[in-house]
């Protein structure tokens, strides 16, 4: 046998021996798993009017809605007197109590008659319901809303300032409803998280009334019954966990379909217009396997959207982790394309569940202050425990959404509070004990400057009763 048929005989026979277990294990890699039943997953939508859906009016509102001008506020230099805060600086010393100008809050108002009306237009309607959406939608109404939640609050701050008690406390009540419509208008994420920021404001003013408030037991007991219907908005939060799910899907076919590039995807953060060259290799990108591995992320957030934060902590110790590995252990595992999209889309969502956690606190305690208001009008005296307010001012002691008991009160301090993320119940604490240990963990904080410390920032968040 000639030479070069010998070399070609043995590269053959080396050939076969390299090449068919390589593509043997493509073959292993290039197989997909069978889809998971995912219809939980999918948000459930109504098929109602425009005249009907109030998301409509509130888009209108944003863009109608007038507020000042950002205008800044001039620092004191030596020798010179601070100049007043103007514009949108004018309405945030109003809204923190540093100003006043009655004046300029109620031709705010006016100026915004039309704004106002469709709020309550909006209000009005039994469904509020956002467009379905994609990753990298604008969103450009929230920040209209954001807008007039203030212009409400302002106003809510000139009623109490006026006397006008029960129309200060409706004004307050507004902001929590219209808070409330926009965490359940089966938006994504950022529906949910400003809607609580709109609810939060109405939340803090109830709060701040019940203080200085004259109205009497029967009223205020009214109110805290009433904020028994608009506790943290669980179904609100599950539907924008599924909206965020389905968002991630759509990119997941996209991508499969060729329409974008991974690489440039990581880049933007967002799908990109130029389209991919091709489609991903199948042992590279398994579209099931990748599927499924955002079912068994998201299924335990929707399910712990109505869990207290200990239990959420444990319904989501089960979500894979599979965006932790790297190097050649991703790519020998296959699947390496889709692990990556899931790195990218699997955003943390700890921010998310404590938020609805502290909402859900917040509006316990707003209704506990409410409560011990009417008690101490009636009674001369503060409830030795929360028990006391069972049944006359409330049905039952609402539960501190961290860990599923009761709200804690320190009857000694005067102090009701939560235990906070880290679970653990260290008395509650003080107005003066809340700076100091704000002062000592943030070096540099002053009052005046910063404003006053994030209450959920500290081990026991508390909230000092001042009356």
């Amino acid at each position: 046998m000639k030479p070069w048929k010998k070399v070609l005989i043995v590269a053959i026979v080396v050939s076969a021996l390299v090449l068919a277990p390589a593509a043997t294990w493509l073959g292993i890699l290039s197989v997909d798993e069978a889809p998971l039943d995912d219809s939980d997953l999918r948000v459930e939508r109504a098929e109602v009017p425009d005249e009907e859906n109030g998301y409509g009016y509130f888009t209108r509102m944003s863009e109608v809605v007038d507020m000042p001008e950002e205008t800044g506020e001039s620092s004191e230099e030596e020798g010179e007197q601070t100049e007043p805060p103007t514009g949108r600086a004018l309405v945030d010393a109003i809204l923190e109590g540093r100003a006043w100008d009655a004046d300029f809050v109620a031709d705010l108002w006016r100026r915004n008659e039309e704004a106002i009306r469709l709020l309550d237009e909006g209000l009005a309607c039994e469904t509020v319901q956002a467009p379905p959406m994609a990753i990298g939608t604008l969103i450009p109404e929230v920040f209209g809303w954001i807008d007039v939640a203030r212009l409400v609050d302002l106003h809510t701050v000139l009623l109490f300032k006026q006397g006008v008690e029960v129309e200060a406390f409706e004004e307050a009540m507004r902001l929590v409803r219209f808070g409330q419509a926009i965490e359940g208008s089966k938006g994504g994420m950022v529906h949910y998280l400003v809607g609580a920021m709109v609810k939060g404001m109405g939340l803090a003013r109830l709060r701040a009334m019940s203080h200085g408030t004259t109205l009497g037991g029967e009223v205020l007991t009214s109110y805290a019954r009433r904020l028994g219907a608009y506790g943290a908005n669980e179904q609100g939060m599950a539907d924008a966990f599924r909206v965020e799910y389905e968002m991630c899907l759509q990119v997941l076919e996209d991508y499969a379909a060729g329409k974008f590039s991974l690489e440039e995807f990581g880049r933007v953060g967002s799908a990109p217009s130029q389209p991919a060259s091709s489609r991903p290799l199948p042992f590279f990108f398994h579209p099931n396997e990748t599927r499924n591995l955002f079912v068994q992320a998201f299924r335990p957030m929707v399910e712990s959207a109505s869990l207290p934060f200990s239990e959420a902590q444990v319904m989501r110790s089960g979500i894979p982790a599979r965006h932790l590995l790297d190097g050649w252990r991703l790519w020998l595992e296959g699947n390496g394309m889709g692990v990556r999209l899931y790195s990218i889309l699997s955003s943390a969502t700890d921010t998310a569940l404590k938020q609805k956690c502290r909402e859900a606190s917040e509006v316990a305690a707003t209704r506990v202050l409410l409560a011990m208001k009417a008690f101490k009008v009636e009674k001369r005296r503060l409830p030795e425990t929360l028990d006391e307010l069972v049944p006359e001012y409330l049905d039952a002691v609402p539960l501190d959404d961290f860990d599923g008991k009761p709200l804690r009160y320190n009857a000694e301090n005067k102090v009701l509070y939560s235990v906070g993320e880290d679970l653990k119940d260290g008395g509650g604490m003080t107005k003066e004990e809340q700076k100091t240990w704000w002062s000592k963990e943030h070096p540099g904080w002053n009052e005046e400057e910063y404003g006053e410390p994030d209450i959920w920032g500290m081990p026991d968040p508390s909230f000092p009763i001042a009356f």
